[in-house]
């Protein structure tokens, strides 16, 4: 049977391609979706999600195969200078939080450590105040950071005339991604540095709720709403007391001790996800670097 071949041409010609829509429009819903947040609290659960999604975001542009095509180099070369400055700010802010979290890992491996051994309290104080004379350094490294981040996240303007090209597209883009990471990195250092100087009240007031709480396990909720750092600043506040020593010594280490593991594994997802970040960020820088020598 011979098949006749206009019906074969006229059956392909029906069936064109479906070009994708332009790659902005796939950003759109996951840039939102991260700007929505920033009103929102620093709980734990929201800054994770708001790691992961920054991270995927970073995935997907790093993928794209679209921006080689070439613009007049007067048109972009501020913008990218403008961009690798803030790139080069965002991976040494993903150094510094990388940092502060392996000394807090190593500094409740000690005081973990200290209490397993049964040590006097001496020595359990002299953990202690080498883990908050750490946590001190810390917040005066945030503060230096947070400085430097007023500079970033500023509109930049690109002539009318390439509104739509691709190149350009992708550096506003780019942009958007770094204004929202200075604000989720911000809302991270905000988190891992907790409260500078809780009164005496709130330290007894935490305090009677982490005994309750481990003692009668309440919901997952609002454990998960506290301030893990904040949580271990208190215990470890409490336990160089001279109040707590005689009656609730006992119960505050055991209680400590399951803070401080909780505070453990906290820390070593944080360290996974900018560790992650950071590789993204330098692959972004990358692309910036080959869009200005292009």
């Amino acid at each position: 049977m011979t098949v006749n071949p206009k019906i074969v041409h006229h059956s392909r010609s029906k069936s064109s391609p479906i070009k994708p829509p332009p790659f902005p429009l796939q950003f759109n819903e996951h840039l939102y979706r991260l700007q929505s947040s920033e009103g929102a609290s620093t709980s734990q659960p929201l800054i994770s999600y708001k790691l992961n999604g920054l991270i995927q975001l970073y995935s997907n542009m790093c993928q794209l195969a679209c921006i080689q095509q070439d613009v007049p180099k007067e048109h972009h070369e501020k913008v990218v200078d403008f961009l690798l400055d803030g790139s080069l700010w965002l991976i040494d802010v993903c150094g510094t939080i990388r940092d502060f979290l392996m000394q807090t890992s190593e500094g409740t491996q000690r005081i973990l450590s200290v209490l397993r051994r049964k040590l006097d309290q001496h020595e359990v104080a002299k953990e202690v105040s080498s883990y908050f004379s750490s946590r001190k350094m810390v917040r005066k490294g945030i503060v230096k950071s947070l400085r430097a981040a007023q500079s970033f996240g500023k509109k930049f303007n690109t002539d009318s005339s390439n509104e739509n090209h691709e190149t350009i597209s992708f550096l506003r883009i780019l942009e958007k991604s770094q204004t929202i990471s200075v604000y989720v990195l911000k809302s991270l250092f905000s988190y891992v540095s907790g409260s500078r100087k809780p009164s005496e009240t709130s330290k007894w007031s935490l305090f009677s709720k982490l005994i309750h709480s481990r003692q009668e396990q309440t919901d997952e909720e609002d454990h998960s709403k506290r301030n893990k750092f904040e949580v271990v600043d208190c215990a470890l506040h409490m336990l160089t007391r001279q109040k707590t020593i005689t009656c609730n010594r006992g119960v505050l280490i055991k209680t400590l001790r399951g803070h401080l593991e909780d505070l453990q594994s906290l820390v070593l997802d944080f360290e996974k996800s900018i560790e992650c970040l950071c590789r993204l960020l330098i692959k972004s820088r990358v692309i910036l670097l080959n869009i200005l020598n292009h």
